[in-house]
């Protein structure tokens, strides 16, 4: 949403990668292809549980490796971004042995990456009760709103400043009309049985279709 009007100097990926817990599945095959191709990164930012932290516990790890690659000049910007801009507070870790998540799958192929990662580590972790829950609560995956978005803020610091991102410049071309969304899931998250709400009639050569994960 913040760099919605924003244009770079440099490409900028945001990404959700698939089969995590699998093998770093979707990271290892997007930074393979990266090496293929002889893509040029800048730096990897990766965030993997950043929503969870006790009260006087909301500490935030900043993994890196301290060489092939090293990786400390990224750590220490987005440290020095998150001083500036953010309330979070950044615990700096150079541990090359922490590859348990996506950035991982950059530094085999020699990419400058970190891991952004909680402190205070869920009790729910892979359980059915990693769930969301309120403020400090401590049975739950999901309990820190507050720092996960101090952790935004400092990445959307961090980007804006390695990508040289700048105001768009310009005669802005009129973009068509949205149509309205007339469609709504009730509840938006959760189990079985959920309601399908229609807030305007459908036109005779409407169909409405509603499709598992398995299609």
């Amino acid at each position: 949403r913040v760099f919605a009007d924003m244009d770079f100097n440099n490409t900028v990926w945001f990404i959700g990668f698939s089969g995590e817990e699998q093998g770093l599945l979707g990271s290892d095959d997007f930074a393979q292809r990266c090496r293929n191709r002889n893509d040029s990164i800048k730096g990897v930012l990766n965030f993997d549980m950043i929503s969870y932290g006790r009260q006087n516990r909301d500490s935030f790890e900043v993994i890196g490796k301290p060489s092939n690659p090293n990786c400390a000049w990224l750590m220490d910007y987005y440290i020095a971004q998150a001083d500036t801009f953010s309330a979070l507070k950044p615990i700096r870790i150079m541990d090359a042995s922490q590859e348990y998540s996506d950035h991982a799958s950059f530094w085999a192929r020699n990419y400058v990456a970190f891991c952004g990662i909680e402190d205070d580590f869920t009790p729910k972790y892979h359980t059915l009760g990693d769930t969301i829950g309120p403020l400090y609560y401590v049975n739950c995956g999901t309990n820190n709103w507050p720092m996960a978005t101090e952790a935004t803020k400092a990445t959307v610091a961090s980007i804006a400043k390695l990508a040289g991102a700048h105001p768009r410049t310009g005669i802005e071309e009129g973009r068509p009309a949205l149509p309205a969304r007339i469609l709504r899931v009730l509840p938006s998250v959760g189990r079985a049985p959920v309601t399908v709400e229609l807030s305007a009639p459908l036109g005779p050569a409407a169909r409405v279709g509603i499709f598992d994960p398995a299609g």
